[in-house]
């Protein structure tokens, strides 16, 4: 199983000190490798088409993303009678129609965009982070702000750390902090698990103003944790040999190809594809030449893959899917982490 990531009690959170610049080895200069790939045509961060710059302001941030709207409450109607209980999150800048973005229960308590994000000013006022970009998941059922923190360089890669400030207005009722960091050379997300900081916190739409206070506090305190320790969990994956047949094993559990049948010629098809492609990219691509035979460069490889391999069937929705699932999500790339790093320490 992959790594969990532990939620906060923020309840009992109220740090003594709040300090958020992560720290990296220094390494000596290296050439930078050849950003090209024998695959993939195109490299970007994943949130190009899906976000907006902005300013380095969240109240102007949100007004350049058109986000500055409100989301209201309206009761429930089935056949002319109130649904007890039940309520619609609708979008104030929308006609009626086309600006229901979830039914709710009683408990669920709105916490609109300005007041859900405006605690990151607080880090941004530090000089810690700078804001980025701002979007929207799936018509506004999610909103995020993506900041940038100082880059890190370990063992000659650079290395962007990123946080990805999110509110949600679909019922799962979080306002999220989720760091994730970009390999800048080749632009793969690595939204990597460590066993000694957490990497996501959140908080319910149930909680009270005092709440949300001490889970701005507990985000900054989270931020610098993380970038603190990551230097050394990737120097720890860099330093990781992998051999021969190592990599056969992680390979097969990665890439499984099911036996083939009269009934699966198509998955047995798209299997063989999916290790062929991993295979090709883990060989042939010059900016992981260096990392060859290392439980860095199969990582590498793989959120090679998980990052900018398109789909066989491209939806209006794919690219906003893949910036979840990746940069906030991370569950594709720590499963990899762990398949292995438990083939090379077995």
């Amino acid at each position: 199983m992959p790594n969990q990531i532990p939620e906060f009690d923020l309840t009992e959170l109220i740090p003594a000190h709040v300090h958020i610049s992560g720290t990296g080895t220094t390494a000596v200069a290296m050439p930078e490798p050849t950003n090209t790939s024998p695959v993939f045509d195109l490299r970007n961060y994943g949130w190009e088409n899906i976000s907006v710059p902005v300013e380095n302001n969240v109240d102007r941030a949100l007004s350049q993303a058109s986000l500055d709207w409100t989301v209201l409450s309206r009761p429930v109607f089935v056949d002319g009678a109130v649904v007890p209980g039940r309520f619609a999150n609708t979008r104030s800048d929308l006609p009626p129609g086309h600006n229901v973005l979830e039914i709710v229960g009683s408990k669920y308590q709105i916490i609109q965009n300005i007041d859900g994000l405006h605690f990151v000013q607080n880090i941004i006022d530090a000089g810690e982070i700078q804001l980025a970009n701002a979007g929207t998941f799936d018509e506004g059922r999610s909103v995020f702000l993506l900041a940038k923190a100082d880059m890190l360089t370990i063992n000659g890669e650079k290395i962007a750390p990123y946080i990805i400030f999110s509110n949600s207005h679909d019922g799962s009722g979080k306002v999220k902090a989720a760091l994730t960091t970009i390999r800048v050379v080749c632009k793969n997300t690595l939204a990597l698990a460590l066993s000694t900081a957490p990497r996501v916190w959140s908080v319910t739409h149930t909680k009270s103003a005092i709440d949300h206070m001490k889970a701005a506090i507990a985000s900054m305190n989270f931020v610098g944790d993380y970038l603190t320790a990551y230097p050394a969990h990737v120097e720890r994956l860099m330093s990781t040999d992998i051999n021969a047949a190592q990599m056969k094993e992680i390979t097969e559990r990665l890439y499984p190809i099911p036996i083939a049948t009269k009934s699966n010629t198509t998955s047995v098809r798209n299997a063989t594809s999916d290790r062929a492609i991993f295979e090709q990219v883990y060989n042939e691509t010059p900016d992981l030449r260096r990392w060859q035979g290392t439980a860095w460069g199969v990582l590498g490889a793989v959120t090679d893959v998980i990052s900018h391999r398109e789909p066989q069937r491209t939806t209006t929705t794919f690219e906003q899917n893949r910036f979840a699932r990746n940069a906030i999500g991370g569950q594709e790339t720590n499963l990899a982490q762990t398949i292995i790093m438990r083939v090379a320490s077995a």
